[in-house]
């Protein structure tokens, strides 16, 4: 790498500041909805499989390991 790409990742690097995105309850519920819907399972229907130990299909158990 030479010294003119170094400079522009450091001031790539100098640019990003630090921070934590925190989305709103909104985009929360909104996000939640989604995943409900892509893998066809209510919350309800998933606490079931969960419950069981027998997913009905892996899309189901991601989500379950993905909502709140």
């Amino acid at each position: 790498m030479d010294a003119t790409q170094l400079s522009h990742l450091q001031d790539a690097h100098n640019a990003v500041e630090d921070c934590v995105y925190c989305p709103s309850p909104e985009q929360l519920k909104a996000a939640e909805e989604r995943l409900l819907e892509k893998c066809g399972f209510s919350r309800e229907e998933l606490e079931e499989q969960a419950r069981q130990g027998k997913f009905k299909t892996e899309a189901a158990k991601r989500a379950w390991y993905c909502l709140p």
